[in-house]
């Protein structure tokens, strides 16, 4: 069985408060029933389950036209043209002149429309992929399409990750005790890519020395290569040694460099100066690059990864270059395991990938067999069966299945001059609130906890047997929010950051698009499936979602079925007239409703009897309840589904002698009665030290 996520927090301080929740993984996957012959349709088609014995299997095909009205504002961004992106499409925000930023932020602020009537539309893959998501969840088939990215980190403070961060980049030697396990270098480069040329030692065991901060006002310092941060210097090194840090707790091994007056031995190094930190007293001196070693080539992959997590500040203030270290002779640290490149960056305590990718921790899970149905695959989950599939990864059976499930595009319909933009005007555009954060690498949300204490939380860095993803992210729905809680109004807080802004022309609510289901040779199972999502579309207690925006309660839909006809191809290719009209293949909707309804009870019974044959309904299945608390219109609070923002909460910490003490609380502005006392608390502390340095 998964581990399951802790589901009562004792202390309300660490409840966290974001737009988005899970539904958890399955603990087992529901086999799909044996494919039909794809060359026909079939009425039924016929598997043959042992030498003897052949089962038939009740096929449909046929079409249901639906209509998706709009709950809320819905915005679906338009593609860039050919001359658009011919202009911005191969060129970063960093290298467009302000002028061109906004005609590529008014140019993409477009909703997606039909090129043949400029009518805005919805594309049929957005819907199939939605649909596609709740069926996943709802028929317990496999995740998998999950990144095999290995998340960035940091983390000197968290008691549960600054250990397995420490580990990497230091050696214990002993009690209190660590050495060095990063390299200095100097990035070259190599091709049309880059690579790391490592530096020459310093002393014996040491490509760099730190130096006291203090002290290199005492040096001469010349240029590096046009380098911002860099600086040429001749100093003097000591042999590695051991030194006490931290007011003697710890004690690091390594070479430390003084100004080179009064002595012998003196060495030509690089000056790198990382940036101001508090209590920051020492900076680095790098050996000069040692062209007798090989250089050691960066990953393509690695420097994409590297670029996306270059902050803004390394970029603009401390190393004055927007690619951050990927300049030529930029000195850089880096770290190799099992003589391979880990990571790079600019300072000794750099970001590093986690060991493990965020799909190694989707647990294993096994397909669910029952004697009743044997002949299933053991390999094939029901949305794959129902949607198609292609394997990332290459080989040789089964790379790819075709779907037996197509959506056309849903067409606005629009009538007349009817206004359907949520700013009542077709070319005006707004700039929603910022989008971002928190990420993947908030593994507090991200991964299964089981414990709310800081230093049992799991992580990237924990043993997948520990924990795992949380599941299918889905967002809360916010009612039908405003066009004035979308819209950042403060146009300072947009000029401080633009770059994280964009525009958008949302369509309001109570806007209805058309569109066209087509499904060939499905079972009863499968058609049930389709079925069940769709009635609950349609249910005007739940909501499902599609577009940008979700987190500020953006793209709620409903989803009603004007036709549902089943195609008898028998009838299509033996008539070709029909009182003087194109014979139809298809029956009329309410011919087929007992068997619609048919379809619904088989799914459910099929789903049921492999997870959890104490139900009769699916809905009464918990990780189901999940979904549908989930999907429920009347949803969350804004309050309780935003994210968690700087200035929502307040921290706490003592100042003395010029020693910063964090309490590791943080309180929220909700709970006012506990924020209140610690406010009251501080004062009264501050109180009785006045008080106490008062002399009469």
């Amino acid at each position: 069985m998964n581990p399951k996520h802790i589901d009562k927090i004792e202390n309300s301080n660490r409840i966290a408060i974001a737009p988005y929740n899970f539904v958890e993984l399955p603990d087992a996957i529901v086999p799909a029933e044996p494919l039909p012959d794809r060359s026909c349709y079939h009425d039924y088609s016929e598997h043959k389950i042992s030498q003897e014995n052949t089962i038939k299997i009740k096929r449909h095909t046929g079409q249901i036209d639906c209509t998706i009205t709009t709950s809320s504002p819905l915005y679906i961004r338009c593609g860039m043209t050919p001359t658009d992106f011919a202009k911005f499409g191969s060129k970063p925000d960093d290298e467009l002149t302000d002028a061109e930023k906004e005609e590529k932020r008014n140019r993409l602020s477009s909703f997606f429309e039909n090129p043949a009537n400029l009518l805005p539309t919805i594309p049929g893959s957005s819907i199939r992929g939605m649909l596609r998501t709740i069926i996943e969840i709802i028929s317990y088939s496999k995740i998998d399409k999950v990144t095999d990215k290995k998340l960035i980190y940091r983390d000197f403070i968290h008691p549960s990750l600054k250990e397995a961060y420490r580990d990497r980049l230091l050696r214990e030697e002993g009690d209190k005790k660590y050495s060095f396990l990063m390299q200095a270098g100097y990035i070259v480069s190599a091709g049309s890519g880059w690579a790391i040329q490592p530096a020459k030692k310093l002393v014996q065991g040491a490509s760099f020395a730190k130096i006291e901060k203090s002290q290199i006002k005492q040096l001469v310092q010349r240029r590096w290569h046009d380098i911002y941060n860099a600086r040429k210097v001749t100093v003097h090194v000591d042999p590695i040694s051991w030194h006490p840090h931290k007011g003697g707790f710890i004690e690091l091994y390594y070479a430390k460099a003084t100004p080179p007056w009064g002595y012998r031995d003196k060495s030509s190094g690089v000056l790198v100066k990382t940036g101001d930190m508090p209590k920051k007293k020492m900076e680095c001196v790098i050996g000069l690059p040692d062209e007798s070693v090989k250089s050691i080539p960066i990953p393509d992959s690695m420097l994409q990864d590297y670029k996306e997590q270059i902050t803004k500040k390394q970029k603009e203030e401390i190393l004055v270059n927007q690619e951050g270290v990927l300049k030529n002779m930029h000195p850089v640290f880096y770290l190799m395991e099992d003589n391979k490149l880990v990571f790079f960056g600019h300072t000794m305590m750099f970001r590093l990938p986690y060991q493990k990718s965020i799909q190694e921790f989707i647990p294993c899970c096994e397909y669910k067999t029952l004697s009743d149905y044997s002949y299933n695959s053991p390999l094939l989950d029901i949305t794959d069966a129902i949607f198609g599939f292609a394997k990332d990864k290459k080989q040789k059976e089964g790379q790819t299945k075709a779907g037996r499930v197509f959506v056309s595009d849903a067409k606005c319909k629009k009538t007349g001059d009817q206004n359907i933009w949520l700013t009542t005007n077709a070319n005006r555009a707004i700039t929603p609130k910022i989008l971002a954060s928190p990420k993947p690498t908030t593994f507090q949300h991200y991964l299964v906890q089981i414990s709310d204490k800081p230093e049992e939380l799991k992580h990237y860095a924990s043993s997948p047997k520990e924990t795992a993803i949380r599941g299918h992210k889905l967002y809360w729905h916010q009612g039908n929010v405003k066009q004035s809680q979308i819209e950042e109004e403060d146009t300072k807080e947009i000029e401080k950051a633009p770059s994280q802004y964009t525009n958008i022309k949302p369509i309001k609510e109570n806007i209805s698009f058309d569109f066209t289901i087509w499904f060939e040779n499905l079972s009863d199972v499968e058609l049930g499936a389709l079925l069940w999502l769709l009635n609950l579309a349609n249910n005007d207690d739940y909501r499902l979602s599609l577009g940008m925006g979700k987190p500020l309660g953006m793209g709620a839909i409903k989803i009603n079925i004007n036709r549902f006809s089943i195609t008898n191809y028998q009838r299509r290719y033996t008539q070709l007239f029909q009182n003087r009209k194109w014979a139809s293949a298809a029956y009329k909707a309410d011919y087929i409703q007992a068997d619609q309804q048919q379809c619904l009870r088989k799914f459910e019974d099929y789903i049921c009897q492999h997870i959890a044959p104490e139900f009769e309904r699916l809905q009464d299945v918990p990780r189901i309840k999940t979904l549908l608390a989930m999907l429920r219109w009347t949803g969350v609070s804004e309050n309780s589904s935003r994210y968690l923002e700087n200035e929502k909460y307040w921290e706490f910490g003592k100042l003395e002698n010029m020693s910063f003490t964090q309490n590791i609380n943080r309180y929220l502005l909700q709970n006012l009665d506990q924020l209140f006392a610690a406010v009251n608390y501080v004062f009264n502390e501050c109180e009785l030290q006045l008080n106490a340095n008062v002399t009469v």
